[in-house]
């Protein structure tokens, strides 16, 4: 470049065209630059050389003699020197413009994204309260419905008794699914660490759907490798869920053959293996599979039924848990889904222990007559539900309808424990249990145990329930045989509560 200045003085006629051509290459080069790297310091470094060299020409005697004698020939660096300027021009102009639409952009997706949080909080805070408000009746379906199956019925009253329970299950299920969807998509969905028995675990999944499988004249197979039964420290209501989900879909497509469901550990990872004989998956649909509302096929849901969630959930819940979740299908022939989950072994099962149970109990373990019980709760159905619950068990249980009339009525006589409701009028149940903890302690009064009934039972809210003083939550609807270990584990003085079932829980503070 400089060398090319230089010969512009020494022989002014023959090189400035060259030299203009060398200038509106560079700055043509420059000014592409600049549209791909937005750079205007880059270009300003750059040019400054074209541009010295060009005045250089323009201010040497040569130059001048050489004007006067071929305007014409002389003009072309003048002429450069415009055609310079303008595209610099025209190249910063492009670049404000691009900088102003990139920050338009930039705001407008800022602005969708704080719209997309608000719609997606908004939707959870809704399915939240509709939460609430199904699971209220449904509390009255079912709990009716379980005091009735103990009652004097026909073989016809009682099958009918029994379509009851089931579709309000069902109902109670598809509505756990929505929850469980709007909870991990907000985030919130926490996972627990408890120790459990695998044994146990899978003898209540076995439990649960042998009947159905049973009535489809399917086997149902256990196997669980000897290195796989023992203690595990972990989520034990969620790889329930897990386990729930994949069985239900092997015994709900498989007509003729059987479901076996394999269990093993080793290094360090739980695997859960779930192989039916079913009617498959077309290998085009294997990649929707996990895709929430999605079934193989349209036909798949008039058929069979069902959200098409629960592969959804049970692939995020895996994912939550650090593993990985895999399909093999063959259409016409079965599945098998094995899920791979990181999780601690702590030690060996002992020999003889108790599987847990979630079903009612018809002798309840809580039969005494002298446990006094308060109960706060404003709706006249779970009144009703409560009360026979509590009623077979030989206990009549006082009740009130909000939370100021619970903290009258505890202040008044002594209770043994305190079922309190959480959404009531005047006085909800937490603001009523931190008086009543407030007022254990200036008066110095003994501790009474208080049980949550609620069907606002996430893991942040059982955490606010037991950060206020509340000793135990059972949701809503309320399985009858785990609201009573509920209170026996209170009357014996056990903080630790019984076990989660995967649509009606117990947890201990």
């Amino acid at each position: 470049m400089y060398s090319a200045a230089a010969a512009c003085i020494s022989q002014v006629d023959t090189s400035l065209a060259g030299g203009f051509s060398i200038l509106i290459v560079m700055l043509t080069m420059l000014y592409v630059l600049m549209h791909f790297y937005m750079q205007p310091g880059l270009v300003l470094v750059l040019s400054t050389p074209c541009f010295l060299s060009l005045v250089y020409c323009l201010a040497g005697h040569e130059f001048q003699r050489s004007f006067l004698v071929h305007p014409w020939q002389a003009s072309i660096p003048i002429l450069g020197a415009l055609f310079a300027a303008f595209f610099f021009t025209a190249a910063r102009r492009h670049l404000a413009r691009a900088r102003r639409a990139l920050v338009s952009t930039r705001s407008e997706a800022l602005k969708r994204a704080a719209e997309a949080q608000a719609a997606s909080q908004s939707k959870t805070e809704f399915l939240a309260t509709m939460g609430h408000e199904i699971r209220t009746p449904l509390n009255g379906v079912l709990g009716i419905a379980q005091m009735m199956s103990h009652g004097e019925l026909s073989d016809e009253q009682r099958s009918h008794l029994s379509i009851i329970r089931e579709s309000g299950e069902t109902l109670l299920l598809i509505l756990n699914d929505l929850l469980d969807v709007s909870k991990i998509e907000a985030g919130k969905l926490e996972l627990e660490s408890t120790t459990f028995s695998m044994l146990t675990l899978m003898r209540g999944v076995h439990a649960t759907f042998s009947a159905a499988a049973s009535a489809k004249d399917i086997d149902f197979k256990l196997d669980v490798d000897a290195e796989a039964a023992g203690l595990y420290r972990g989520d034990e209501a969620r790889l329930r869920q897990i386990l729930y989900n994949l069985v239900s879909n092997a015994v709900k497509f498989t007509h003729v053959g059987e479901v076996c469901v394999k269990v093993g550990y080793a290094d360090g990872r739980l695997q859960l293996s779930v192989r039916d004989t079913g009617i498959g998956i077309a290998p085009d649909r294997q990649h929707t599979l996990f895709e929430k509302f999605v079934q193989a096929d349209a036909s798949t849901t008039r058929r069979y039924g069902g959200t098409g969630l629960g592969l959804s959930i049970v692939h995020q819940l895996v994912t939550l848990m650090g593993g990985a979740l895999e399909v093999q299908s063959v259409q016409g022939m079965g599945s098998t889904f094995t899920a791979s989950i990181p999780i601690a072994r702590i030690g060996d099962e002992a020999i003889g222990a108790p599987a847990a149970s979630t079903e009612y109990d018809e002798r309840p373990a809580v039969s005494d007559a002298d446990v006094r019980i308060l109960v706060a709760e404003d709706n006249p159905t779970n009144q009703l539900v409560i009360k026979m619950m509590l009623g077979h068990a030989g206990i009549e249980a006082h009740i009130v309808e909000n939370g100021k009339e619970a903290v009258a009525a505890w202040q008044a006589h002594h209770w043994d424990i305190i079922l309190m409701d959480v959404q009531m009028p005047e006085m909800d149940g937490l603001d009523a249990t931190r008086e009543i903890r407030r007022r254990e302690r200036l008066a110095q009064r003994p501790r009474v145990p208080i049980l949550a009934l609620t069907a606002n039972a996430m893991t942040h809210q059982a955490a606010e329930y037991a950060a206020i003083g509340m000793d135990g939550l059972v949701a809503k609807p309320i399985n009858a045989n785990l609201l009573f270990q509920a209170l026996q584990s209170l009357l014996d003085g056990e903080t630790e509560a019984a076990d989660a079932d995967a649509d009606a829980s117990v947890v201990g503070f």
